[in-house]
């Protein structure tokens, strides 16, 4: 089974909070847990903290690892 690989990570969860998430294409092996926000100062991201948390602790759980990205628009990027 292929795998989309970071260094010295393998990715098997992404979470995406854009404007557009569905724009965003990743490999089909990867769970992809997506929140549409617009990109302005104003949205209440902290929404999506529960959510993003249970689906990283879930794939932990299943054996996934430690690694998880979460990207938002403006190309920060957290893995955890």
């Amino acid at each position: 089974m292929p795998q989309y690989t970071m260094p010295q990570y393998t990715m098997r969860t992404q979470v995406t909070i854009h404007n557009q998430p569905e724009n965003l294409k990743v490999p089909s092996t990867i769970k992809h847990l997506q929140f549409t926000l617009a990109d302005v100062s104003t949205e209440n991201i902290s929404q999506f903290f529960a959510p993003t948390y249970d689906c990283i602790d879930e794939a932990r759980s299943k054996g996934h690892g430690m690694c998880a990205l979460v990207y938002v628009r403006m190309g920060v990027c957290a893995y955890t």
